[in-house]
């Protein structure tokens, strides 16, 4: 049986301070009527659809056999050329509080984001996180740092784009209010709580997370700030 790892963003953060958001944009109706937030409800619904298939697949062999080969990175499915899961994975849930976690975070920081960056540059954050996610979780495997899990294990999830605008939003609005846990805090500080958090499980035997995953959508999205708004500039 292969070994599953889920890149689980099981945080409860909560969106900034409604009042940050534009007028047009204030009322939860409006959130959904406004074609500006489409890319997002289309991710949203790809989750959605890919975890519908995966519950399919577990009565269905062939459909299970499909769904790991086209739905989930591994070094193997890498090694046979099936070079799209490095970002299939990232819309690719089997759990549904997985699902759901990432997906209350999409909603609430890819809404905000989005209206800051762009349609255009919100899917190429999407397809930098999502690969780069990838690649550094086989890295830090190959390594030797994950020796519990075996080496045809295969990681799913969209923890590195949603730790991407985690990091861009926070770096944008550092001292907007989220919530971990229903704890207000600085989003500037949450982003860098969940840094820690990842770096000191980096090398644990005992977790499924992904947390070099974790990290590389933190670091994305930190670089894409900078390429973006380039705050070092006035320097």
């Amino acid at each position: 049986n292969r070994t599953i790892r889920m890149k689980q963003f099981f945080r409860f953060p909560k969106a900034a301070s409604w009042n940050l958001l534009p007028r047009r944009h204030q009322s939860s109706l409006s959130y959904f009527n406004s074609p500006n937030n489409r890319p997002v409800f289309l991710l949203l619904g790809s989750n959605i659809a890919v975890y519908l298939l995966w519950n399919l697949s577990e009565s269905n062999r062939q459909l299970a056999h499909i769904m790991r080969n086209n739905f989930a990175f591994s070094e193997r499915n890498l090694k046979e050329g099936r070079v799209w899961t490095l970002w299939t994975h990232s819309i690719s849930h089997q759990r549904t509080e997985h699902l759901f976690f990432n997906s209350i975070t999409l909603y609430f920081f890819g809404t905000q984001v989005l209206q800051l960056i762009g349609t255009r540059h919100f899917f190429t954050l999407f397809g930098l996180s999502a690969f780069s996610g990838a690649l550094a979780q086989l890295f830090h495997e190959k390594s030797g740092q994950k020796s519990m899990f075996h080496r045809e294990s295969y990681c799913l999830g969209m923890s590195d784009f949603t730790m991407s605008l985690v990091s861009l939003f926070a770096l944008k609005n550092p001292r907007a209010t989220i919530y971990i846990f229903f704890l207000p805090v600085p989003a500037i500080v949450a982003a860098g709580l969940f840094f820690v958090y990842d770096y000191w499980n980096l090398s644990s035997t005992s977790s499924n997370i992904s947390h070099a995953g974790h990290i590389a959508g933190l670091a994305c999205g930190a670089g894409y700030y900078a390429y973006l708004f380039r705050p070092f500039r006035r320097f």
